[in-house]
Protein backbone atom coordinates (compact mmCIF):
# COMPACT_ATOMS: atom_id res chain seq x y z
CA UNK A 1 0.00 0.00 0.00
CA UNK A 2 1.11 3.42 -0.45
CA UNK A 3 0.84 6.45 1.66
CA UNK A 4 2.05 9.85 0.90
CA UNK A 5 5.63 9.42 0.09
CA UNK A 6 6.06 6.00 1.62
CA UNK A 7 5.35 2.34 0.42
CA UNK A 8 4.30 -0.57 2.80
CA UNK A 9 4.08 -3.96 1.64
CA UNK A 10 4.64 -7.33 2.75
CA UNK A 11 5.46 -10.81 1.94
CA UNK A 12 3.00 -13.92 2.79
CA UNK A 13 4.64 -17.45 2.20
CA UNK A 14 1.19 -18.63 0.44
CA UNK A 15 -2.55 -17.68 0.14
CA UNK A 16 -3.77 -18.92 3.55
CA UNK A 17 -1.15 -16.85 5.35
CA UNK A 18 -2.90 -13.62 3.76
CA UNK A 19 -5.82 -14.33 4.00
CA UNK A 20 -5.19 -14.61 7.96
CA UNK A 21 -2.85 -11.66 7.67
CA UNK A 22 0.42 -13.64 8.73
CA UNK A 23 3.41 -12.28 6.15
CA UNK A 24 7.22 -13.95 6.86
CA UNK A 25 8.52 -10.47 5.87
CA UNK A 26 7.56 -7.12 5.41
CA UNK A 27 9.49 -3.56 4.58
CA UNK A 28 8.49 0.39 4.63
CA UNK A 29 10.06 2.02 1.81
CA UNK A 30 10.46 5.88 1.25
CA UNK A 31 11.80 7.09 -2.04
CA UNK A 32 13.71 10.41 -1.97
CA UNK A 33 13.21 11.91 -5.17
CA UNK A 34 12.39 10.96 -8.90
CA UNK A 35 14.73 9.56 -10.91
CA UNK A 36 15.08 10.36 -14.65
CA UNK A 37 17.43 7.88 -16.23
CA UNK A 38 18.48 8.62 -20.06
CA UNK A 39 19.86 6.48 -22.46
CA UNK A 40 22.19 7.37 -25.07
CA UNK A 41 22.12 5.16 -28.46
CA UNK A 42 24.29 5.00 -31.51
CA UNK A 43 24.44 2.87 -34.29
CA UNK A 44 25.49 2.72 -37.86
CA UNK A 45 25.05 0.32 -41.18
CA UNK A 46 26.50 -0.61 -44.27
CA UNK A 47 25.09 -3.28 -46.72
CA UNK A 48 25.01 -3.71 -50.45
CA UNK A 49 23.77 -6.67 -52.66
CA UNK A 50 26.60 -8.27 -55.65
CA UNK A 51 24.85 -10.41 -57.92
CA UNK A 52 27.45 -13.00 -58.78
CA UNK A 53 25.26 -14.71 -61.39
CA UNK A 54 21.85 -14.01 -62.86
CA UNK A 55 20.42 -16.69 -60.54
CA UNK A 56 22.92 -16.00 -57.62
CA UNK A 57 22.64 -12.94 -55.54
CA UNK A 58 24.43 -12.31 -52.11
CA UNK A 59 23.30 -9.57 -49.79
CA UNK A 60 26.41 -8.61 -47.31
CA UNK A 61 26.81 -6.12 -44.52
CA UNK A 62 28.00 -5.04 -41.18
CA UNK A 63 26.54 -3.03 -38.37
CA UNK A 64 28.00 -0.90 -35.53
CA UNK A 65 26.79 -0.37 -32.31
CA UNK A 66 27.61 1.57 -29.62
CA UNK A 67 25.35 1.29 -26.15
CA UNK A 68 27.00 2.97 -23.14
CA UNK A 69 25.73 2.46 -19.55
CA UNK A 70 22.25 5.00 -18.97
CA UNK A 71 23.15 8.10 -17.26
CA UNK A 72 20.77 10.06 -14.95
CA UNK A 73 19.01 13.66 -15.53
CA UNK A 74 20.04 15.12 -12.53
CA UNK A 75 23.47 13.65 -12.30
CA UNK A 76 21.86 11.01 -9.77
CA UNK A 77 23.62 7.59 -10.70
CA UNK A 78 23.00 4.44 -8.47
CA UNK A 79 26.30 3.62 -6.67
CA UNK A 80 27.83 0.25 -7.63
CA UNK A 81 30.32 -2.36 -5.92
CA UNK A 82 33.80 -2.90 -6.80
CA UNK A 83 35.83 -6.57 -5.94
CA UNK A 84 32.24 -8.57 -6.24
CA UNK A 85 34.23 -11.71 -6.63
CA UNK A 86 35.67 -11.29 -3.43
CA UNK A 87 32.31 -10.71 -0.93
CA UNK A 88 34.56 -10.20 1.99
CA UNK A 89 36.16 -7.16 0.18
CA UNK A 90 33.09 -5.28 -0.82
CA UNK A 91 33.58 -1.73 -1.87
CA UNK A 92 31.16 0.82 -2.25
CA UNK A 93 32.65 3.30 -5.35
CA UNK A 94 32.33 6.93 -5.58
CA UNK A 95 29.10 9.03 -6.47
CA UNK A 96 29.14 9.24 -10.52
CA UNK A 97 30.96 6.05 -10.76
CA UNK A 98 28.77 4.32 -14.50
CA UNK A 99 27.13 0.95 -13.86
CA UNK A 100 29.95 -0.62 -16.69
CA UNK A 101 32.42 0.77 -18.86
CA UNK A 102 31.27 1.21 -22.55
CA UNK A 103 32.16 -1.53 -25.19
CA UNK A 104 33.65 -0.19 -28.60
CA UNK A 105 33.93 -3.50 -30.32
CA UNK A 106 30.13 -4.52 -31.00
CA UNK A 107 30.48 -5.19 -34.66
CA UNK A 108 27.55 -6.91 -36.44
CA UNK A 109 28.30 -8.53 -39.62
CA UNK A 110 25.66 -10.43 -41.45
CA UNK A 111 25.54 -12.37 -45.36
CA UNK A 112 22.63 -13.73 -46.78
CA UNK A 113 22.61 -16.04 -50.22
CA UNK A 114 19.73 -16.46 -52.63
CA UNK A 115 20.27 -19.03 -55.58
CA UNK A 116 17.51 -20.29 -57.77
CA UNK A 117 19.28 -23.91 -59.41
CA UNK A 118 16.90 -23.86 -62.47
CA UNK A 119 16.34 -21.68 -65.34
CA UNK A 120 12.24 -22.22 -64.07
CA UNK A 121 13.17 -19.81 -60.79
CA UNK A 122 10.65 -22.01 -58.86
CA UNK A 123 13.30 -23.54 -56.88
CA UNK A 124 14.88 -21.10 -54.83
CA UNK A 125 17.90 -21.83 -51.91
CA UNK A 126 18.68 -19.44 -49.34
CA UNK A 127 20.73 -19.40 -46.24
CA UNK A 128 22.31 -16.70 -43.58
CA UNK A 129 24.11 -16.10 -41.11
CA UNK A 130 24.54 -12.51 -38.92
CA UNK A 131 25.40 -11.19 -35.51
CA UNK A 132 22.41 -9.50 -33.51
CA UNK A 133 23.30 -7.04 -30.45
CA UNK A 134 20.77 -6.58 -27.95
CA UNK A 135 20.74 -2.85 -26.00
CA UNK A 136 22.05 -4.53 -22.77
CA UNK A 137 19.55 -2.47 -20.66
CA UNK A 138 16.97 -5.72 -19.13
CA UNK A 139 18.38 -4.74 -15.57
CA UNK A 140 19.01 -0.99 -15.35
CA UNK A 141 15.39 -0.21 -14.61
CA UNK A 142 16.38 -1.82 -11.36
CA UNK A 143 19.36 0.26 -10.65
CA UNK A 144 17.28 3.12 -11.05
CA UNK A 145 14.60 1.76 -8.68
CA UNK A 146 13.77 4.28 -5.83
CA UNK A 147 13.50 1.20 -3.20
CA UNK A 148 17.39 0.82 -3.62
CA UNK A 149 20.00 2.49 -1.68
CA UNK A 150 20.67 5.17 -1.64
CA UNK A 151 17.18 6.90 -3.64
CA UNK A 152 15.23 5.57 -0.54
CA UNK A 153 15.12 4.57 2.95
CA UNK A 154 13.80 1.25 4.11
CA UNK A 155 12.71 -0.29 7.02
CA UNK A 156 12.57 -3.99 7.02
CA UNK A 157 10.10 -5.82 9.38
CA UNK A 158 9.95 -9.27 9.98
CA UNK A 159 6.95 -11.21 10.46
CA UNK A 160 4.41 -8.24 11.42
CA UNK A 161 1.17 -8.37 10.57
CA UNK A 162 -0.33 -5.71 8.03
CA UNK A 163 -2.55 -4.04 10.98
CA UNK A 164 0.57 -3.91 13.09
CA UNK A 165 1.69 -0.69 14.57
CA UNK A 166 5.29 -1.15 13.11
CA UNK A 167 3.62 -0.51 9.86
CA UNK A 168 3.29 3.26 11.17
CA UNK A 169 6.80 3.82 11.68
CA UNK A 170 8.48 5.99 9.64
CA UNK A 171 11.96 4.74 8.18
CA UNK A 172 14.74 6.85 9.20
CA UNK A 173 16.77 9.17 6.88
CA UNK A 174 19.56 7.30 4.47
CA UNK A 175 22.63 6.48 6.55
CA UNK A 176 25.69 6.97 4.52
CA UNK A 177 27.67 4.59 5.92
CA UNK A 178 27.79 1.01 6.46
CA UNK A 179 26.10 -1.62 6.43
CA UNK A 180 24.65 -0.46 2.88
CA UNK A 181 21.00 -1.59 2.48
CA UNK A 182 20.29 -3.45 -1.08
CA UNK A 183 22.82 -2.03 -3.76
CA UNK A 184 22.66 -2.95 -7.10
CA UNK A 185 25.79 -3.56 -9.37
CA UNK A 186 27.32 -5.12 -12.55
CA UNK A 187 30.07 -7.60 -12.92
CA UNK A 188 33.69 -6.19 -13.50
CA UNK A 189 33.84 -6.10 -17.99
CA UNK A 190 30.28 -6.52 -18.46
CA UNK A 191 29.93 -6.54 -22.01
CA UNK A 192 26.40 -6.52 -24.23
CA UNK A 193 24.75 -9.77 -25.02
CA UNK A 194 24.51 -10.63 -28.60
CA UNK A 195 23.13 -13.12 -31.01
CA UNK A 196 24.38 -15.68 -33.47
CA UNK A 197 21.86 -16.44 -36.07
CA UNK A 198 21.76 -18.59 -39.22
CA UNK A 199 19.34 -20.13 -41.16
CA UNK A 200 18.97 -21.87 -44.22
CA UNK A 201 15.79 -22.65 -46.51
CA UNK A 202 15.05 -24.86 -49.60
CA UNK A 203 11.27 -23.55 -51.82
CA UNK A 204 9.62 -24.91 -54.13
CA UNK A 205 6.62 -23.40 -56.02
CA UNK A 206 4.14 -25.60 -58.10
CA UNK A 207 1.56 -24.54 -60.76
CA UNK A 208 0.38 -20.85 -60.45
CA UNK A 209 0.02 -20.44 -56.70
CA UNK A 210 1.18 -23.18 -54.63
CA UNK A 211 4.64 -22.63 -52.69
CA UNK A 212 6.12 -24.94 -50.82
CA UNK A 213 9.21 -24.54 -48.07
CA UNK A 214 11.38 -26.23 -45.51
CA UNK A 215 14.03 -24.09 -43.11
CA UNK A 216 16.48 -24.67 -40.90
CA UNK A 217 16.60 -21.17 -38.06
CA UNK A 218 18.93 -21.95 -35.56
CA UNK A 219 19.97 -18.84 -32.52
CA UNK A 220 22.63 -19.11 -29.80
CA UNK A 221 22.85 -15.91 -27.69
CA UNK A 222 25.85 -15.50 -25.89
CA UNK A 223 26.50 -13.38 -22.44
CA UNK A 224 22.83 -12.78 -21.60
CA UNK A 225 22.00 -10.80 -18.62
CA UNK A 226 21.46 -13.04 -15.20
CA UNK A 227 21.08 -11.46 -11.58
CA UNK A 228 22.45 -13.40 -8.49
CA UNK A 229 21.61 -11.92 -5.34
CA UNK A 230 24.18 -11.98 -3.24
CA UNK A 231 23.22 -12.05 0.37
CA UNK A 232 25.01 -12.01 4.00
CA UNK A 233 28.44 -12.29 2.60
CA UNK A 234 29.49 -9.04 4.10
CA UNK A 235 28.61 -7.30 7.26
CA UNK A 236 28.67 -4.21 5.41
CA UNK A 237 26.65 -5.70 2.62
CA UNK A 238 23.43 -7.47 3.41
CA UNK A 239 22.59 -7.12 -0.31
CA UNK A 240 24.32 -7.14 -3.66
CA UNK A 241 22.52 -7.61 -6.45
CA UNK A 242 24.71 -8.48 -9.20
CA UNK A 243 24.26 -8.69 -12.71
CA UNK A 244 26.17 -10.85 -14.59
CA UNK A 245 26.70 -11.09 -18.33
CA UNK A 246 27.44 -15.34 -18.01
CA UNK A 247 23.85 -16.59 -19.41
CA UNK A 248 23.59 -18.58 -22.64
CA UNK A 249 21.07 -19.65 -24.62
CA UNK A 250 20.44 -22.24 -28.18
CA UNK A 251 17.11 -22.34 -30.50
CA UNK A 252 17.30 -24.65 -33.02
CA UNK A 253 13.75 -25.65 -35.36
CA UNK A 254 12.73 -27.28 -38.39
CA UNK A 255 10.14 -25.01 -40.02
CA UNK A 256 7.70 -26.63 -42.75
CA UNK A 257 5.13 -24.02 -44.42
CA UNK A 258 2.86 -24.41 -47.58
CA UNK A 259 0.75 -21.54 -49.22
CA UNK A 260 -1.48 -21.31 -51.58
CA UNK A 261 -2.08 -17.54 -53.55
CA UNK A 262 -5.05 -16.72 -54.00
CA UNK A 263 -6.38 -18.85 -56.76
CA UNK A 264 -10.05 -19.14 -57.89
CA UNK A 265 -11.40 -17.76 -54.99
CA UNK A 266 -8.94 -20.03 -52.30
CA UNK A 267 -6.47 -18.79 -50.51
CA UNK A 268 -4.58 -20.98 -47.87
CA UNK A 269 -1.83 -21.28 -45.78
CA UNK A 270 -0.09 -24.11 -42.96
CA UNK A 271 2.78 -24.36 -41.06
CA UNK A 272 4.42 -26.74 -38.72
CA UNK A 273 7.37 -26.26 -36.41
CA UNK A 274 9.11 -29.20 -34.75
CA UNK A 275 11.63 -26.08 -32.04
CA UNK A 276 13.71 -26.48 -28.96
CA UNK A 277 14.92 -24.13 -26.85
CA UNK A 278 17.52 -24.15 -23.86
CA UNK A 279 18.96 -21.52 -21.65
CA UNK A 280 20.31 -20.97 -18.01
CA UNK A 281 17.84 -18.01 -18.05
CA UNK A 282 14.67 -16.94 -19.72
CA UNK A 283 13.18 -13.85 -17.29
CA UNK A 284 15.36 -10.88 -16.44
CA UNK A 285 14.57 -11.32 -12.88
CA UNK A 286 16.70 -12.69 -9.62
CA UNK A 287 17.18 -16.27 -10.01
CA UNK A 288 19.70 -17.44 -7.81
CA UNK A 289 20.61 -16.10 -4.57
CA UNK A 290 23.65 -17.09 -2.08
CA UNK A 291 24.07 -20.90 -2.77
CA UNK A 292 27.41 -21.57 -3.33
CA UNK A 293 27.07 -24.66 -5.59
CA UNK A 294 24.32 -23.04 -8.16
CA UNK A 295 26.35 -19.13 -8.03
CA UNK A 296 29.42 -20.99 -9.74
CA UNK A 297 27.83 -23.82 -11.97
CA UNK A 298 25.54 -22.53 -14.32
CA UNK A 299 24.97 -26.02 -15.64
CA UNK A 300 22.39 -26.48 -12.81
CA UNK A 301 19.90 -24.07 -14.59
CA UNK A 302 20.66 -25.02 -18.06
CA UNK A 303 17.10 -26.25 -19.18
CA UNK A 304 14.44 -25.98 -21.43
CA UNK A 305 13.80 -21.87 -21.57
CA UNK A 306 10.49 -20.77 -19.70
CA UNK A 307 8.69 -19.92 -23.34
CA UNK A 308 9.84 -23.80 -25.19
CA UNK A 309 7.26 -25.09 -27.24
CA UNK A 310 8.32 -28.14 -29.06
CA UNK A 311 5.35 -28.53 -31.49
CA UNK A 312 3.15 -25.65 -33.59
CA UNK A 313 0.73 -25.91 -35.91
CA UNK A 314 -1.54 -22.96 -37.38
CA UNK A 315 -3.51 -23.04 -40.40
CA UNK A 316 -5.69 -20.75 -42.17
CA UNK A 317 -8.05 -20.85 -45.30
CA UNK A 318 -10.38 -18.53 -46.74
CA UNK A 319 -12.50 -19.10 -49.75
CA UNK A 320 -15.04 -17.06 -51.58
CA UNK A 321 -18.34 -19.19 -51.74
CA UNK A 322 -19.85 -19.93 -55.39
CA UNK A 323 -22.31 -18.14 -56.42
CA UNK A 324 -24.89 -17.96 -59.60
CA UNK A 325 -23.48 -14.94 -61.83
CA UNK A 326 -26.69 -13.02 -62.59
CA UNK A 327 -29.99 -12.61 -61.48
CA UNK A 328 -31.64 -11.97 -58.14
CA UNK A 329 -30.35 -15.24 -57.09
CA UNK A 330 -26.51 -13.43 -57.64
CA UNK A 331 -27.65 -10.58 -55.22
CA UNK A 332 -29.03 -12.92 -52.76
CA UNK A 333 -26.09 -15.43 -52.52
CA UNK A 334 -23.66 -13.25 -53.98
CA UNK A 335 -20.42 -11.92 -52.28
CA UNK A 336 -20.32 -14.70 -49.23
CA UNK A 337 -17.09 -15.19 -47.95
CA UNK A 338 -15.85 -18.27 -45.00
CA UNK A 339 -12.14 -17.85 -43.20
CA UNK A 340 -11.31 -20.31 -40.72
CA UNK A 341 -7.99 -20.40 -38.64
CA UNK A 342 -6.74 -23.55 -36.59
CA UNK A 343 -3.72 -22.96 -34.31
CA UNK A 344 -1.94 -25.72 -32.27
CA UNK A 345 0.65 -26.08 -29.79
CA UNK A 346 2.20 -28.16 -27.41
CA UNK A 347 2.63 -27.39 -23.79
CA UNK A 348 4.89 -24.86 -22.23
CA UNK A 349 7.79 -25.94 -19.27
CA UNK A 350 6.76 -25.63 -15.93
CA UNK A 351 9.55 -24.95 -13.15
CA UNK A 352 8.72 -26.63 -9.39
CA UNK A 353 9.82 -24.64 -6.73
CA UNK A 354 9.94 -25.12 -3.13
CA UNK A 355 8.01 -22.26 -2.16
CA UNK A 356 10.27 -22.19 0.89
CA UNK A 357 12.33 -19.23 1.96
CA UNK A 358 16.02 -20.74 2.79
CA UNK A 359 17.32 -17.08 4.08
CA UNK A 360 14.63 -15.39 5.34
CA UNK A 361 14.73 -12.91 2.97
CA UNK A 362 11.41 -13.33 1.04
CA UNK A 363 12.86 -15.70 -1.52
CA UNK A 364 10.04 -18.34 -2.16
CA UNK A 365 10.64 -18.86 -6.06
CA UNK A 366 14.59 -19.79 -6.40
CA UNK A 367 15.28 -23.17 -4.65
CA UNK A 368 14.12 -26.58 -6.72
CA UNK A 369 13.42 -29.40 -4.61
CA UNK A 370 14.77 -33.01 -5.00
CA UNK A 371 13.17 -35.44 -6.55
CA UNK A 372 12.02 -38.49 -4.78
CA UNK A 373 12.64 -41.97 -6.11
CA UNK A 374 10.54 -44.44 -6.94
CA UNK A 375 6.97 -41.65 -7.18
CA UNK A 376 5.38 -40.72 -10.12
CA UNK A 377 6.08 -37.35 -11.78
CA UNK A 378 2.11 -37.14 -12.26
CA UNK A 379 -0.64 -38.73 -11.34
CA UNK A 380 -4.59 -39.61 -12.09
CA UNK A 381 -7.31 -36.92 -10.56
CA UNK A 382 -10.44 -37.31 -12.81
CA UNK A 383 -11.31 -33.57 -10.23
CA UNK A 384 -8.28 -31.85 -11.64
CA UNK A 385 -8.43 -30.08 -15.50
CA UNK A 386 -6.96 -32.79 -18.17
CA UNK A 387 -7.66 -35.67 -15.49
CA UNK A 388 -4.24 -35.22 -13.74
CA UNK A 389 -2.48 -32.88 -11.63
CA UNK A 390 1.93 -32.78 -10.97
CA UNK A 391 2.27 -35.37 -7.75
CA UNK A 392 3.77 -33.72 -4.95
CA UNK A 393 4.95 -36.88 -3.09
CA UNK A 394 7.58 -36.96 -5.99
CA UNK A 395 9.47 -33.80 -4.23
CA UNK A 396 11.34 -33.37 -1.09
CA UNK A 397 11.46 -29.49 -0.81
CA UNK A 398 13.04 -29.37 2.80
CA UNK A 399 16.49 -31.07 2.03
CA UNK A 400 17.69 -28.56 -0.12
CA UNK A 401 16.81 -25.52 1.53
CA UNK A 402 18.06 -26.70 4.63
CA UNK A 403 21.72 -27.45 2.72
CA UNK A 404 21.33 -24.37 1.41
CA UNK A 405 21.76 -25.89 -2.46
CA UNK A 406 19.53 -26.25 -5.52
CA UNK A 407 17.43 -29.31 -5.65
CA UNK A 408 18.13 -32.78 -7.91
CA UNK A 409 15.26 -31.61 -10.61
CA UNK A 410 15.93 -30.07 -13.62
CA UNK A 411 15.12 -26.49 -14.00
CA UNK A 412 11.47 -26.56 -16.43
CA UNK A 413 11.55 -30.37 -16.23
CA UNK A 414 7.74 -30.82 -16.19
CA UNK A 415 5.10 -30.00 -18.80
CA UNK A 416 1.74 -27.93 -18.38
CA UNK A 417 -1.11 -28.44 -21.08
CA UNK A 418 -1.09 -27.76 -24.71
CA UNK A 419 -3.60 -25.37 -26.74
CA UNK A 420 -5.62 -25.84 -29.89
CA UNK A 421 -8.24 -23.42 -30.75
CA UNK A 422 -10.50 -23.10 -33.88
CA UNK A 423 -12.09 -19.50 -35.12
CA UNK A 424 -14.45 -19.01 -37.72
CA UNK A 425 -15.57 -16.38 -39.95
CA UNK A 426 -18.34 -15.88 -42.37
CA UNK A 427 -18.25 -12.40 -44.36
CA UNK A 428 -20.33 -10.75 -47.17
CA UNK A 429 -18.93 -8.26 -49.19
CA UNK A 430 -21.43 -5.35 -50.70
CA UNK A 431 -20.31 -3.03 -52.97
CA UNK A 432 -21.57 0.37 -53.01
CA UNK A 433 -19.19 1.89 -55.71
CA UNK A 434 -16.07 1.05 -57.49
CA UNK A 435 -13.85 2.25 -54.00
CA UNK A 436 -16.59 1.94 -51.74
CA UNK A 437 -17.89 -1.34 -50.14
CA UNK A 438 -19.05 -2.41 -46.66
CA UNK A 439 -18.75 -5.61 -45.59
CA UNK A 440 -20.67 -7.68 -42.68
CA UNK A 441 -19.30 -10.20 -40.84
CA UNK A 442 -19.95 -12.69 -38.30
CA UNK A 443 -16.87 -14.34 -35.82
CA UNK A 444 -16.49 -17.25 -34.21
CA UNK A 445 -13.92 -17.52 -31.76
CA UNK A 446 -12.40 -20.59 -30.17
CA UNK A 447 -15.94 -22.34 -31.99
CA UNK A 448 -15.77 -25.90 -30.43
CA UNK A 449 -15.38 -23.85 -26.97
CA UNK A 450 -11.92 -26.34 -26.26
CA UNK A 451 -11.12 -25.67 -22.53
CA UNK A 452 -7.42 -24.20 -22.81
CA UNK A 453 -6.07 -24.63 -19.12
CA UNK A 454 -3.15 -22.47 -17.82
CA UNK A 455 -0.45 -24.21 -16.65
CA UNK A 456 -0.41 -25.53 -13.13
CA UNK A 457 0.79 -24.31 -9.90
CA UNK A 458 4.38 -24.53 -9.33
CA UNK A 459 4.97 -23.60 -6.27
CA UNK A 460 5.12 -26.77 -3.34
CA UNK A 461 3.99 -24.84 -0.24
CA UNK A 462 0.56 -23.73 -2.10
CA UNK A 463 -2.50 -25.67 -1.53
CA UNK A 464 -3.47 -25.77 -5.51
CA UNK A 465 0.12 -27.64 -6.23
CA UNK A 466 0.17 -29.22 -9.57
CA UNK A 467 -3.27 -28.28 -10.83
CA UNK A 468 -4.57 -25.99 -13.34
CA UNK A 469 -6.47 -23.14 -11.84
CA UNK A 470 -7.60 -21.12 -14.37
CA UNK A 471 -7.89 -20.74 -18.20
CA UNK A 472 -4.99 -19.92 -20.58
CA UNK A 473 -6.59 -16.33 -20.56
CA UNK A 474 -7.77 -15.71 -17.38
CA UNK A 475 -4.96 -13.93 -16.54
CA UNK A 476 -3.71 -11.29 -18.86
CA UNK A 477 -3.44 -8.20 -16.46
CA UNK A 478 -7.09 -7.53 -16.22
CA UNK A 479 -8.12 -7.67 -19.80
CA UNK A 480 -10.93 -9.45 -20.72
CA UNK A 481 -10.09 -13.20 -22.19
CA UNK A 482 -12.78 -13.00 -24.74
CA UNK A 483 -11.85 -12.93 -28.04
CA UNK A 484 -8.16 -13.90 -26.70
CA UNK A 485 -6.52 -17.53 -27.60
CA UNK A 486 -7.32 -20.04 -24.67
CA UNK A 487 -10.50 -17.73 -24.47
CA UNK A 488 -14.12 -19.57 -24.11
CA UNK A 489 -16.79 -19.49 -27.17
CA UNK A 490 -17.01 -15.68 -28.32
CA UNK A 491 -18.87 -14.66 -31.35
CA UNK A 492 -19.52 -11.57 -32.67
CA UNK A 493 -20.39 -9.67 -35.67
CA UNK A 494 -19.45 -6.69 -37.30
CA UNK A 495 -19.85 -4.10 -39.82
CA UNK A 496 -16.64 -2.98 -41.50
CA UNK A 497 -16.53 0.21 -43.89
CA UNK A 498 -14.26 -0.44 -47.26
CA UNK A 499 -12.44 2.54 -48.94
Amino acid sequence: SNSGNYKRSFLPDNIADLVNNVPTFATIVAPRFVLQPQYSNFSAFAQDTWRLTPRIAITYGVRYEVNPAPSEKNGNLPPTVLNLDNPSALTLTTSGTKLYETTWNNLAPRVGIAWQPFASGRTVIRGGFGVYYDLGYGFTGSSFSTGIYPFAATLSLPAVTFTSPAFAVQPPAVNPNPPYPRVFAYSKNFQLPYTLQYSFAAEQSFGAGDTVSLSYVGADAIRLGRVESLRRANPGFPRVDIVRDNGKSSYNAMQFEYRRRLSRGLQALASYTFAKSLDTVSEESINNFQVPASRYDLNQDRGPSSFDIRHTFTGAVSASLPAPRTGISRAVLGGFAIDTFIRSRSARPVNILTGRDALGLGFITVTRPDVVSGQQLYVADPNAPGGQRINAAAFDEVAPVRALRQGTLGRNSLRGFGVSQLDLSLRRQFRLSERLSLQARADAFNLLNHANFDNPVAILTDPNFGRSTQLLASGLGGLSSLYQVGGPRSLQVALKLVF
